[in-house]
C-alpha cells in the first residue's frame, strides 16, 4: 500500500529542531525512525531535544560534566550533525534500557572487530543537562589519500 502514513510521531522540544533534523546526517534517520516506532508501540512519543550544538555550547556542557565528575568529549558529534538527544522523562527505566539495547543491536556504531566498535550508537546518560538518550553515528568514512 503506497503512501501509508507512518505509525509514529516525532515531537521537538523547540520548533527549530525540526529544521535541524533535516540538515543532520542522513544516517541518523533509520535509527530515529526505529526509536520512534518502538516508543509508539508503547504509547509514547519520541521527543528530540537536541540536534546541532556549537563548539561554545559544547565547551560549557563539558565543563559542567567535569564539575559533576562525568565524562563528556571535547568535540561532540552534535557539532557536525551526527547526533540527536531524545527526552526520557516520561519513560520508565525498563523502556529506556530496552530501547538503548535495541538500537545498539540493530544499528552498530562500527563493524564488529574495528576499534570504533567499542562506541555505542545509543546511550542513556546525563552530562549535567538532564538525563536523555543520545543517538550518534560515526564520522563518514574517508579513504586514505594517495600520494
Amino acid at each position: 500500500m503506497a503512501g501509508a502514513a507512518p505509525k509514529f510521531t516525532i515531537a521537538f522540544k523547540v520548533p527549530e529542531l525540526e529544521d535541524q533534523l533535516f540538515r543532520a546526517d542522513v544516517r541518523l534517520q533509520p535509527v530515529i525512525r526505529a526509536a520512534a516506532e518502538y516508543l509508539s508501540e508503547r504509547g509514547k512519543t519520541l521527543t528530540i531535544t537536541c540536534v546541532f550544538r556549537d563548539a561554545e555550547t559544547q565547551a560549557r556542557y563539558r565543563a559542567e560534566a567535569i564539575r559533576l565528575g562525568r565524562q563528556e568529549p571535547v568535540k561532540s558529534p552534535h557539532e557536525d550533525g551526527r547526533a540527536v538527544d531524545i527526552r526520557t522523562r516520561d519513560l520508565d527505566a525498563a523502556t529506556i534500557k530496552s530501547l538503548v539495547t535495541k538500537l545498539n543491536r540493530e544499528f552498530p556504531y562500527a563493524p564488529f572487530g574495528s576499534p570504533a566498535a567499542r562506541y555505542p550508537t545509543a546511550l542513556y546518560h546525563d552530562v549535567g543537562q538532564g538525563a536523555h538518550i543520545h543517538i550518534q553515528v560515526r564520522p563518514p568514512f574517508r579513504p586514505p589519500e594517495r600520494h
